[in-house]
């Protein structure tokens, strides 16, 4: 029986019906207003901290304080729940829904450079009075840092609370089964240091680090001490001296901004039907929070992808043909004249053109006595299955 349009019911379900509409755009419209404000509450706060941090030319510094660092952690902790947030939605809405710009408070520190924020960094870190959150986040950012006060700093605060030890992974050569990482391991550490600087100790880690077996082509320490990718020199296999310079500016000033790919800068594009990673896009407006310079942002977007196409080149001949030998060829040859570069915080080869060239001739003549290697499949024409299989053991997958 149809019910006529200007019955009680029917008046009472458009009333209903305009209601819920009511209610519905009040709460969107709070949803949008509040994310505003949250969006101000954190910004803005976070941008006047980060702008009492200066280097002046004469090479003073204005440092910011830990209560700075403090603050910053509060606000770093509060993008992180609403980009947890923003994750859901994204997942609920099978991706149409993304509302979340990060701002990338944690990228605009490390971009500060190590000299305003490495000491109050390293305060926090020790601060066992601090919440242990606190103090995880500040070790985090520390390693990314090429500082060798940050390293001997976390030396101590793992002897006094080892689990906090962890973060030395990402600074050294070193992966949870070392012995250092065991207990009782930092002391054994700091005893194994004596006697030897900074740039001794750490070229014996590296000397048992080149011959690991598990060793992946694109090791981040092997790329950060020694600047070495696939066996070769990185800035040799992308061949971009803008990109280069770009870098080796950015390392002078305390930090390596490949970092930034596993960052909120960037996100991976995933094709998980192939079965592996496809490659990074990018925040724009993080970027620019980051860098305030068009041409650095560009130039920061140019150096992830070259990193990122090389290692997700195909089995490539020039990449991946017996990359393990090649880089323990020249390692070998290369050893008597690694000298660290405190500037960089990676070892160079310091030696005149005659040593260079024989260094090279050295790899050269290794590379020759092996035999060539067959060209493996590209992962495109593999089952998911396989392709991933292959991808992991290669060290493709990213972590």
């Amino acid at each position: 029986m149809q019910v006529p349009p200007d019955s009680p019911d029917t008046l009472r379900s458009k009333r209903h019906r305009r209601l819920f509409i009511a209610v519905a755009a009040v709460a969107v419209g709070l949803t949008v207003v509040s994310g505003v404000l949250w969006t101000r509450s954190i910004l803005d706060p976070a941008a006047a901290i980060l702008a009492k941090a200066s280097v002046r030319a004469d090479g003073s510094v204005t440092p910011l304080s830990e209560a700075d660092m403090l603050r910053l952690y509060d606000i770093s902790r509060s993008e992180r729940r609403k980009k947890d947030l923003m994750v859901r939605v994204r997942k609920l809405s099978s991706g149409r829904i993304s509302l979340f710009a990060p701002h990338c408070i944690d990228e605009r520190i490390i971009h500060l450079g190590k000299a305003p924020v490495i000491e109050p960094l390293i305060a926090l870190a020790q601060d066992g009075a601090q919440d242990t959150g606190a103090r995880r986040w500040a070790i985090i950012l520390l390693s990314k840092f090429n500082d060798e006060r940050a390293i001997r700093a976390l030396l101590s605060i793992g002897e006094a609370d080892p689990e906090l030890a962890y973060g030395l992974v990402f600074m050294l050569p070193l992966d949870e089964r070392s012995p250092y990482l065991q207990p009782g391991g930092m002391a054994a550490m700091s005893r194994d240091m004596e006697g030897k600087t900074f740039a001794e100790f750490t070229l014996v880690l590296l000397d048992a680090w080149v011959k690991d077996p598990n060793l992946t082509p694109g090791d981040n320490a092997i790329l950060r001490w020694l600047n070495r990718y696939f066996g070769y020199d990185f800035d040799d296999l992308i061949a971009q001296p803008d990109v280069t310079a770009f870098r080796v500016a950015q390392l002078r000033r305390g930090y390596d901004p490949l970092t930034y790919r596993n960052s909120d800068l960037a996100h991976l594009i995933a094709n998980y039907e192939k079965g592996y990673q496809n490659g990074y896009a990018f925040y724009e407006k993080g970027l620019a929070e980051v860098f305030a310079i068009p041409a650095e942002r560009e130039t920061c977007k140019a150096l992830i992808s070259a990193y990122d196409r090389t290692w997700l080149e195909p089995y490539s001949s020039r990449a991946q043909a017996h990359w393990r030998e090649r880089l323990l060829a020249w390692y070998t040859a290369a050893r008597p004249y690694l000298k660290y570069d405190e500037q960089l915080g990676r070892f160079e080869v310091k030696a005149d053109e005659g040593t260079m060239a024989r260094i090279q001739e050295s790899v050269d003549a290794a590379m020759k006595a092996l035999p060539e290697e067959k060209p493996k499949a590209d992962p495109a024409t593999l089952d998911p299955a396989t392709a991933e299989k292959q991808a992991r053991a290669l060290g493709y997958m990213y972590k």
